[in-house]
């Protein structure tokens, strides 16, 4: 059965450090493909300033030549507002792949605050991606709290000072403080589409 990694996201932009972890965790997990599934309209975020089809578009820019990474489109199709334990669901009756859910250090160790979470742990294998020099013995620890969940691994990978809201915020000001913090293919359709303020 293939392992497939199942990577969500707003992804608002998409960067650099997306494709850094998506590809790190791909390598050191043996997983066959990785599925990038933008957010439609995330319970957990107040407004998102670009909307799913140029969010698609954007993440489809930036894989597009990685045969490793698959872009899939279905959190338009799923009842609004969506919670990843009903995406998760939706994927497991239509693929017969074994699957992992990629998630950061952050949501881990806060993952109390998900919906229906303990079910979402009972039922998804987990991948959590570790970036913090502190952050290994608080997810060790976390892991601990959690024992009745399905399975739960962890993913060290080199810090990365790079964020979606940061990019946002910098665009405003200066189109090339990101220029190489997102793929060119991305920063251009920024520009075309005069996105984020451009």
């Amino acid at each position: 059965m293939n392992k497939v990694g199942i990577y969500g996201g707003s992804f608002n932009p998409i960067h650099i450090g997306h494709l850094i972890v998506a590809s790190i965790v791909y390598e050191k997990t043996n997983l066959d493909k990785i599925f990038f599934i933008p957010s439609y309209d995330p319970p957990h975020k107040d407004s998102l300033q670009v909307d799913f089809k140029n969010r698609y578009k954007m993440v489809n820019l930036a894989i597009r030549d990685d045969l490793r990474f698959e872009i899939l489109d279905i959190e338009a199709s799923l009842k609004q507002p969506n919670y990843s334990l009903f995406t998760m669901r939706y994927l497991q009756e239509k693929y017969d792949y074994d699957f992992y859910f990629i998630m950061g250090e952050d949501s881990f160790l806060e993952i109390e605050k998900w919906y229906n979470y303990k079910d979402f742990l009972l039922e998804n294998k987990i991948v959590v991606v570790n970036r913090s020099l502190d952050g290994k013995s608080r997810i060790e620890n976390k892991k601990e709290q959690l024992k009745f969940s399905k399975e739960i691994d962890l993913v060290q990978i080199p810090f990365i000072d790079i964020s979606s809201s940061k990019i946002r915020s910098d665009l405003k000001i200066n189109k090339n403080l990101v220029r190489y913090q997102v793929p060119s293919e991305v920063f251009n359709f920024i520009l075309k589409e005069g996105l984020y303020g451009r």
